[in-house]
């Protein structure tokens, strides 16, 4: 199932989803439009399997992205670490986390919910490739744990300047800067909307 942004969820014992309620300051303004962003297949997924997303599928925008512009929120399922480390290996490459300095926020905060799995539902972010050769986006923590203690949102954001068309790949954060598979970046200031191009465009 795909999710618009700003969808994130938990999943009570009731089982009925339960929509995270953010205030307006506990978000970024994307500036990339989902009907911007196109899924294609994509061979070198198929063949590189890093960790994470849907083999054999890559995610490109159809406009120019500027540097530090957010592209995209990443949502889905927030799950505790528990829930996590009872996964299977192979069902956790859809799974990211906060980093360490997040995370003991919202555990001292009440709050053990510190993984998004978009296994079932999540936004295009599911679809993007990690790889570690030449990232152009990076992930990003929102609002930043410095100033904030969440409730925590995440973002890939443009780290340069990227042509329209080009694939849209980004690289987890080394381990001194993010916890157990997870990933953070401090947050950047609001960037610039991209323009809508000229004509309408059939998107996959």
């Amino acid at each position: 199932e795909d999710l618009p942004q700003g969808a994130s969820y938990t999943l009570p014992a009731g089982g009925v989803r339960a929509p995270m309620e953010y205030a307006e300051p506990e978000g970024r303004t994307v500036h990339v439009p989902v009907s911007r962003l196109q899924a294609f297949p994509n061979e070198a997924g198929a063949a590189e399997r890093t960790g994470w997303g849907v083999a054999g599928f890559g995610v490109r925008s159809v406009v120019p992205i500027r540097s530090g512009q957010t592209v995209m929120e990443v949502c889905g399922k927030w799950i505790s670490d528990e829930e996590h480390e009872e996964l299977p290996l192979r069902e956790r490459t859809l799974c990211v986390g906060l980093d360490e300095r997040a995370r003991g926020l919202r555990r001292a905060a009440g709050d053990d919910k510190c993984w998004l799995d978009l296994r079932e539902a999540g936004s295009i972010a599911r679809v993007v490739r990690e790889c570690a050769e030449a990232p152009n986006l990076e992930l990003a923590v929102y609002p930043d744990p410095a100033a904030s203690s969440g409730p925590f949102r995440l973002y890939f954001v443009a780290k340069h300047d990227i042509p329209p068309m080009a694939e849209l790949v980004w690289e987890r954060p080394a381990a001194g800067k993010r916890g157990r598979q997870g990933g953070g970046a401090p947050a950047r200031p609001p960037a610039a909307a991209v323009p809508a191009p000229p004509a309408a465009l059939h998107l996959t």
